[in-house]
């Protein structure tokens, strides 16, 4: 989910670029908002990861050594 966030709000930036370009007004705010969003996601995605794939290991190893206790 914060993926696509990050990824929506880089889009968005690369617009905001492409639409200040072409009307040549000083869109700098709504750059530096967009692209501080898209990193802050992209930020708190892999940490996100991180901490999923931390409780699928745990689980993945008691699961284990509980079947290795029962066989």
């Amino acid at each position: 989910m914060l993926g696509a966030v990050g990824g929506a709000a880089t889009c968005g930036a690369v617009l905001a670029m492409f639409v200040g370009a072409l009307s040549e007004q000083a869109t700098a705010s709504v750059l530096f908002g967009l692209f501080g969003l898209a990193v802050i996601c992209a930020l708190c995605a892999i940490g996100a990861f991180t901490v999923e794939m931390l409780l699928a290991g745990t689980g993945i190893r008691e699961e284990v050594a509980y079947h290795r206790r029962s066989a």
